[in-house]
């Protein structure tokens, strides 16, 4: 990923924190936090601060470590990178194929 297709992303992605800013606390112990995606209480110990989002997020459930990303910034990224590299289109061969079985058809309605 370039840094133009960085920027883009970060353009998309909402800021719901800044950077440093702390966790929430738990509303059931004073030594838990509350994960911002998944809700859970959390040792501070196990919370990551997303740096694209800035959520803190439980590593166990709502963390990406291929895009080091929360799981909600990850799923951008990806779409972006799939958007970037066009694997969601056809191959040629495929089309190639498709046109020989259109071809086959037309031959047969021009028999009738």
């Amino acid at each position: 990923m370039g840094r133009n297709e960085l920027n883009q992303i970060m353009k998309v992605i909402k800021k719901v924190r800044e950077p440093g800013e702390p966790p929430s606390q738990s509303t059931k112990s004073l030594d838990l936090f509350e994960c911002d995606l998944c809700k859970g209480d959390v040792e501070k110990s196990k919370l990551t601060q997303c740096s694209y989002c800035g959520r803190w997020i439980c590593r166990e459930n709502c963390w990406n470590n291929k895009n080091l990303a929360c799981t909600s910034c990850s799923s951008i990224i990806q779409l972006a990178g799939r958007k970037e590299d066009n694997s969601y289109k056809k191959s040629e061969p495929e089309i190639k194929q498709k046109t020989k079985q259109q071809g086959f058809f037309n031959k047969l309605r021009k028999k009738r």
